[in-house]
C-alpha cells in the first residue's frame, strides 16, 4: 500500500477541548493549523500564541498526534463578572 504522504500528513481541524467562552472558529482561526503538514506545527508557538491572543485563557496545551491529528486542551479563567 502507497501512502500519500503530501495529504496524510496535512493537519485536520483542530480538536479542541475546555473551552467554554471562546468560540471554536475563532480558536481554529488563530491556529491556522488545518492543511499544513503536521512535521511544522510547533506546540510549544501555538500556545504561546493562543495565551497571547486569549487573555482569558488559564493555560494552554497543544499536542500533536501522527499521522495529522491536533489537540488543543484548554483551561479558561473564571470571571469574577459574567
Amino acid at each position: 500500500m502507497i501512502c500519500d504522504s503530501e495529504s496524510t500528513f496535512r493537519a485536520a481541524p483542530a480538536q479542541v477541548r475546555g473551552n467554554q467562552r471562546i468560540a471554536p472558529e475563532d480558536i481554529e482561526a488563530v491556529l491556522g493549523s488545518a492543511g499544513m503538514q503536521i512535521f511544522k506545527l510547533v506546540p510549544t508557538d501555538i500556545e504561546r500564541q493562543l495565551r497571547v491572543t486569549f487573555p482569558d485563557l488559564l493555560d494552554a496545551q497543544v499536542t500533536i498526534g501522527l499521522p495529522n491529528q491536533v489537540f488543543v486542551d484548554l483551561r479558561e479563567r473564571t470571571p469574577v463578572i459574567a
